[in-house]
């Protein structure tokens, strides 16, 4: 059986293209939210959940790297938004870029309080 949309080969029975999001004949699945296409709008990503790494940022804002710790926090904020309205694609990409930031937020703050350990021996071993 292939896509009729795009022409991908699917599992017999399948009622939407796992590729493309086009309907192949049947009803849409229950949680479905809409969209537009009529797909899934674009990257479906399952069951409709998206971590949006809202908690890891409030954590790497507090701990980590102050500036990029917020601008994570807004990416997840926008991860979340577009879930909710059903915009997987988009919200898979504002889920990607706070994930992101995240890591580079706390690799920032870990070799930054490596660093100032660092320092501290240094400067004790100077003192001594």
């Amino acid at each position: 059986m292939f896509c009729k949309q795009c022409g991908a080969e699917l599992q017999n029975g399948t009622q939407f293209c796992q590729a493309c999001g086009a309907s192949q004949g049947g009803q849409a699945p229950s949680g479905y939210g809409g969209g537009y296409g009529g797909g899934y709008g674009g990257g479906y990503s399952g069951g409709g959940k998206i971590e949006s790494y809202l908690v890891p940022n409030i954590i790497a804002t507090l701990l980590c790297c102050l500036p990029l710790g917020i601008i994570g926090i807004i990416y997840s904020s926008g991860a979340n938004s577009a879930a909710s309205r059903g915009d997987w694609a988009t919200a898979e990409q504002k889920a990607s870029t706070a994930k992101t930031l995240f890591w580079v937020s706390f690799c920032i703050g870990l070799v930054a309080i490596i660093a100032q350990v660092a320092i501290a021996v240094s400067q004790q071993g100077l003192a001594n």
